[in-house]
């Protein structure tokens, strides 16, 4: 079960480290290496679900830590900060109630009930997980590979928008790192985390553009 529960932590936490590798990265021609080795890894770790320990499914791993949830929380707050003030600019009153309301609702949580609940075990995987853990890791570095191409098409074909692939890059990988903790979460609080995480990537990666018809899109989708 150690060796699971590394991999775990590996799908979850490599997708990260190669989303800030991404995005510090400022030469195109790294761009390709960077996303077909990141792709290639992530492919293959994922295999390893396959693992035949997996016959024993469900599994459960404590993978507790004092400083995980704090971040998280931080974290919350940070991207319901962000993404208030960007309602609030465009002055739409749907999303920003939305926010505040979810806010709050984390809020009371957190200091009110939260403080007595604590998961025995954070991470677990089960035949589902293994499935859509697969369809992460294979699928979505597939998705990453095509986007090399198709992102280097794209901004020769429209020259008036402007190039951030390094961004484009670091939140593919960086959503993918959240699906995979999306899958394998046992924890509420956690799995509400990821799915933070995956919404305002998912915003990010619509608004790439920044025309009107993008941020548009990007805040319907919110």
């Amino acid at each position: 079960q150690i060796i699971l529960l590394f991999l775990l932590i590996f799908l979850i936490g490599f997708p990260l480290l190669s989303a800030g590798a991404l995005l510090v990265n400022r030469k195109a021609s790294l761009y390709p290496v960077l996303a077909y080795s990141s792709a290639g890894i992530l492919m293959a770790a994922s295999l390893g679900l396959l693992f035949p320990h997996t016959r024993s499914i469900p599994l459960f791993f404590e993978a507790s830590a004092p400083w995980v949830e704090p971040v998280m929380f931080a974290a919350e707050l940070v991207i319901s900060d962000y993404l208030l003030v960007l309602s609030f600019r465009r002055r739409d009153g749907v999303v920003s109630a939305f926010v505040l309301a979810q806010t709050a609702l984390l809020l009371a949580f957190h200091f009110g009930p939260g403080k007595e609940v604590h998961a025995v075990h954070n991470l677990f995987l089960d035949q589902f997980s293994v499935m859509m853990g697969l369809i992460v890791g294979i699928i979505g570095s597939l998705i990453a590979v095509y986007a090399v191409d198709y992102m280097k098409d794209f901004h020769q074909h429209h020259p008036e928008f402007k190039d951030n692939r390094p961004v484009f890059f670091s939140l593919i990988f960086l959503f993918l790192s959240a699906m995979f903790g999306v899958c394998f979460s046992n924890n509420l609080f956690w799995l509400f985390f990821f799915w933070e995480i995956t919404t305002v990537c998912s915003f990010l990666l619509i608004r790439y553009k920044e025309d009107e018809q993008s941020v548009a899109n990007a805040f319907w989708a919110l």
